[in-house]
């Protein structure tokens, strides 16, 4: 009994030593830490939108319309007479939410069939690998334009399409680690001692694997958020009058000559949210490499 307490304290002590030095690695990579507070900077005002914003975002002032940027609209107004700023900030809200949702819902996803397929192999592997290979045959932004053509637009279809174009890449990624974490000792002991595979799945082979998700899911967010936006400039995706960044480009594309500003500014949203997750995420990949010394 006194073994068994001394192992578990022991384990608790090298998760806990592990997980300060993956938050000192995090921490002293600057451009890591200010690309997260932008971030979260960005989510705050975003959830805060309604009660900070100037205006409403489908507020329409026919007689202010296409004006540029000044002290009462900051960023200008649009062909409908509505705050660019304020959109843009309410704007956050469709953006980053769907992006989330989407990425988190893939990875749930690829972690059923990632897991299933790396840890019983044979042709259970077979069968979920050509099923993945099938839908990695055709590039992320075509499947997704495929499927959010055939699914129609709306809040709930959009996250639909741009998730199942991300499954084989979550799924591959922990198919890969499973299969090498499944050969490690203490996965063959629980075996040994009786544990179902259920268990040792869960318990053993999944917190041991599931790691590198953090990394791709963190990058996989920037890279939904464009394809977000490429969905709602060609039409699909969220549609006016909701203010998601891909719609504003995409009903400011007839002013590109007259009115740049009302491309350039959620333009600069997107690209300012999608630079910060990327080093954020190179951050987080070197702070979780095993490889690296502190």
């Amino acid at each position: 009994m006194k073994n068994t307490k001394e192992l578990k304290t022991t384990e608790y002590d090298k998760k806990e030593n592990r997980f300060k030095t993956i938050v000192k690695r995090l921490f002293n990579n600057k451009l890591a830490i200010v690309a997260a507070v932008v971030i979260l900077a960005i989510i705050v005002i975003a959830i805060l939108a309604p009660y900070i914003t100037p205006y409403k975002y489908d507020l329409m002032d026919i007689a202010s319309k296409n004006q540029g940027p000044s002290l009462k609209h900051f960023f200008g107004t649009d062909d409908l007479g509505r705050d660019i700023f304020s959109r843009i900030m309410y704007g956050g809200r469709y953006s980053l939410t769907i992006a989330i949702i989407a990425v988190l819902a893939a990875i749930l996803v690829g972690i059923v069939i990632g897991s299933v397929s790396g840890f019983f192999g044979g042709m259970i592997d077979n069968i979920f690998m050509r099923i993945m290979d099938v839908f990695q045959a055709i590039p992320d932004l075509i499947l997704t334009i495929a499927i959010s053509a055939a699914l129609g637009s709306g809040f709930d279809k959009t996250v639909m399409a741009l998730a199942i174009s991300r499954i084989p890449n979550f799924s591959r990624i922990l198919r890969a680690n499973v299969l090498t974490v499944r050969t490690q000792e203490y996965v063959e002991a629980a075996e040994a001692i009786g544990c179902s595979k259920f268990r040792r799945i869960t318990k053993y082979v999944l917190p041991n694997a599931w790691t590198p998700l953090i990394v791709a899911g963190t990058m996989q967010i920037a890279s939904v958020m464009l394809s977000l936006a490429a969905l709602s400039y060609i039409g699909l995706g969220i549609q006016q009058p909701l203010p998601e960044w891909g719609s504003m480009l995409s009903a400011a594309r007839g002013y590109i000559r007259d009115y740049p500003y009302q491309l350039i500014f959620p333009g600069c949203a997107i690209a300012l949210c999608v630079l910060c997750l990327n080093l954020l995420g190179d951050g987080l990949r070197d702070a979780l490499d095993p490889k690296l010394k502190d």
